[in-house]
């Protein structure tokens, strides 16, 4: 199926045609991670990308705590993969944690021992069931999954309807058409235009009037390392060199983990400043329902 890149009314681009329900379920339970269509999951990683993960769960937890008060919380993440961010979250005291996903090749891979707080099954059904036992949760997690779904502003709806008006919801997405990307690519191909894994795409501009017009409003920002920097060197221009691109990827690594390793504090103010300038690949949002 050919996809063309088309901007919606809410100002973000989204593939058309869009793929079918059906489709994207088999997609999801039986491709995506069994033949690793994506880079962001492997067989197997470096240390540095193992020690990242886990910084970068362990400095998305203390951000989520630092914007909630209340102690005795229900957690949920929709769409656990590796299980990092879960296994992160697990550690908290007074924290009930669950996570779901379609399927366990990722977590029985690297996270397998918080297997037993993981649901094997369609997400969306999951928050179906969730709604009608009237299930309430004062966390939840979205961790590069908005991107995915098909209609973003319906799952938003399902959220809010098991959430409290105190509860904290963490969104993580790709920072596409970013104004380093556009600016390094000018007029070639968009090669983060990648459907049908990724069907939505959001940048730290345009998710702020669409989860206004959601009833949402944005609490706190942080973006990851600004990785498209090297797109501005010919020596480095990774889009068209998958040598180019390991190497750039190594120099990210060590530079978030160090950032990372200062401390929570020091690596907040860092990306939260890129996130204001609308740098990284990748941003993360603390949102809550409006009052």
């Amino acid at each position: 199926m050919k996809f063309k890149e088309i901007k919606n009314k809410y100002g973000y681009v989204e593939c058309f045609p869009k793929p079918n329900e059906k489709f994207l379920k088999n997609f999801y339970k039986n491709i995506y991670f069994k033949k690793k269509v994506t880079k962001s999951f492997s067989d197997s990683y470096s240390k540095q990308e193992i020690l990242n993960k886990k910084l970068r769960a362990e400095f998305e937890i203390k951000l989520i705590k630092k914007n909630i008060k209340k102690k005795n919380i229900n957690f949920l993440e929709i769409g656990s993969g590796e299980g990092y961010i879960l296994n992160e979250a697990n550690k908290c005291k007074d924290w009930n944690v669950v996570g779901v996903d379609f399927n366990s090749f990722a977590i029985d891979k690297f996270n397998k021992k918080v297997k037993k707080l993981f649901f094997t099954k369609d997400p969306d059904i999951f928050l179906d069931d969730a709604i009608k036992s009237k299930s309430k949760f004062d966390i939840i997690v979205l961790n590069n999954v908005l991107e995915h779904v098909i209609n973003p502003k319906n799952l938003l709806k399902q959220i809010r309807k098991i959430t409290n008006n105190s509860s904290t919801i963490f969104i993580s997405i790709p920072n596409d058409y970013s104004i380093l990307q556009t600016m390094a690519a000018k007029n070639k191909k968009h090669p983060w235009f990648q459907p049908p894994q990724h069907i939505t795409y959001f940048n730290t501009i345009n998710i702020k009037p669409f989860l206004r017009k959601n009833y949402f409003e944005i609490i706190d920002m942080v973006s990851n390392f600004p990785i498209e920097v090297f797109l501005f060197s010919k020596f480095s221009y990774y889009y068209n060199s998958s040598k180019k691109g390991k190497s750039v990827h190594k120099a990210r690594l060590i530079l978030e983990n160090l950032i990372l390793s200062s401390g929570f504090e020091k690596a907040y103010k860092f990306f939260n400043s890129c996130c204001n300038l609308g740098f990284g690949r990748n941003f993360s949002v603390i949102i809550k329902k409006k009052k």
